[in-house]
């Protein structure tokens, strides 16, 4: 099922229906609010930023700026996230709406912690306890406090839950999952932890399917809502001419990404096509191990484990020791001193920045050897008519129609994805083609607004609202995307 063909299968419960299911779950009396608008706290990632003005970094805060700006124009809306250097306190985002940033810390303590727990195997994941950010969590639920909000909507981390709903019993609670990584974890502590939250939205139909798989008792509904594009920033009309074929990787350069398989097609590829660049846009960096252990079993994840360590010496020294250095030295060794040259590692980049390096002779490669939830980089590269490649996993499969608006191949299978590379090489034609299906298909399915709509719609029927005319009018420079 391609993304666009999503539509919520989960039922919707009613006030009656949740208080009658058994779970625990605090069900707030379903009401109209002539005059008043919803109001809404969306609550950020502790270990991410979060700025609302310039551009964001990481993924799960442009998705949460991305459907900010635009919700922000029907309900009243507020953002609390992290504090960091240079930024606290509350401040109007770009689109207006406040942000609320308070203190996140113990940052250096939990990926010790989260280091340990991968080294020994023991126990749940620190992500998952309810120790993780404990401080920050207290900070939210002030801020929920002073606000009185009818729905909290929370990023990925559902243990954030139980102070916010000791501080506004009231408000109805909304998780967001970004991975799949609720659903590979015990079935019994996630079920207990899902009990304050009236809803979960998940970022494809991929994440939805697995979360009810493994939560079949789950009271609320489980909806995709999907991710989007700006179709202002990547478009066609942005693509640069180019003389050179590039192959062009944007993400976190990280094992299980896939850069290392992406690096030996390359160094095959390069004789064949002795201009070919290879262009690698992310920073640098490992997964904390104890997220990569709950993947670790899927088969294609094998190449990418040697990479987090053999035993607990080697584990220490790539993860802790010498955890960005291992990794780039290694990747930057893969390639041949002859072809070192045209190889390009740019580090972390502004999201606003990553448009600039698409042209009509680029090839976005992702050969992500785990599941992607979605592939937002992927997305924005169909979205601006370049020709990709992506492995046959997860969320991929819902934007990618193969060898329709772009091919997928097999995760790992170097020589697949060799063969796919080179005959878009070989075919120009035919990779603007792909191209140009690719960008239609993302400009009519793919868009912010359809992803503010369906959330927007979960909102509304937990919260069933009246409000008449916009809360704030679009910021001057928002497109309606």
């Amino acid at each position: 099922m391609t993304l666009h063909e999503v539509r919520p299968s989960s039922p919707v419960h009613s006030d009656a229906d949740t208080r009658a299911s058994g779970t625990g779950m605090t069900a707030a009396p379903g009401r109209d609010r002539p005059g008043r608008p919803m109001k809404v706290l969306m609550v950020g990632q502790p270990r991410d930023t979060f700025r609302g003005r310039g551009a964001e970094f990481g993924s799960v805060s442009i998705v949460l700026r991305a459907l900010a700006d635009r919700l922000a124009e029907r309900v009243d809306l507020h953002v609390v996230a992290p504090a960091t250097e240079g930024i606290t306190g509350t401040a109007a985002s770009a689109a207006g709406y406040p942000v609320h940033h308070v203190q996140a810390r113990g940052r250096s303590l939990y990926k010790a912690l989260d280091l340990a727990q991968g080294l020994t195997a023991f126990g749940l994941p620190v992500f998952a306890r309810d120790i993780y950010y404990r401080g920050y969590a207290r900070a939210v639920a002030d801020v929920a406090a002073a606000l009185r909000p009818d729905i909290v909507h929370i990023q990925s981390h559902p243990q954030l839950a139980m102070p916010v709903r000791s501080a506004v019993p009231e408000a109805r609670l909304v998780l967001h999952l970004h991975d799949e990584a609720l659903a590979r974890l015990p079935a019994a502590s996630v079920r207990r932890r899902l009990r304050p939250f009236a809803a979960v939205v998940t970022c494809s139909q991929w994440v939805a399917e697995k979360l009810r798989r493994s939560q079949p008792d789950f009271a609320g509904p489980i909806e995709p809502v999907g991710n989007g594009i700006d179709t202002a920033l990547f478009s066609r009309r942005r693509l640069r001419p180019e003389k050179k074929a590039k192959l062009l990787f944007v993400g976190r350069v990280s094992p299980e990404k896939g850069p290392h398989i992406l690096i030996d097609a390359f160094v095959r590829l390069a004789d064949r096509w002795p201009e070919l660049q290879l262009v690698l846009a992310g920073p640098v960096g490992l997964m904390p191990h104890s997220f990569i252990r709950l993947v670790a079993d899927d088969p294609p994840m094998a190449s990418a484990l040697p990479f987090y360590g053999r035993g607990i010496v080697d584990r220490l020294r790539r993860q802790v020791l010498h955890a960005r250095t291992d990794l780039a030295r290694e990747l930057q060794q893969a390639v041949p001193d002859a072809l070192r040259s045209r190889v390009h590692w740019l580090g972390a980049l502004p999201h606003d920045r990553i448009v600039e390096l698409m042209g009509t002779r680029t090839i976005l490669v992702q050969p992500s050897l785990w599941r992607e939830a979605f592939g937002l980089p992927l997305a924005e590269a169909m979205a601006t008519g370049v020709a990709v490649v992506a492995s046959r996993r997860g969320g991929h499969e819902e934007l990618v129609d193969h060898e329709q608006n772009g091919v997928l191949v097999e995760a790992g299978d170097t020589e697949a994805l060799v063969e796919a590379i080179d005959g878009l090489l070989h075919d120009p034609g035919a990779a603007r083609a792909l191209g140009d299906r690719a960008a239609e298909d993302m400009a009519r399915n793919v868009r912010w607004r359809i992803a503010a709509d369906r959330l927007f719609a979960v909102w509304d029927r937990l919260v069933p609202t009246r409000a008449a005319s916009p809360v704030r009018a679009p910021a001057p420079t928002r497109p309606d995307n």
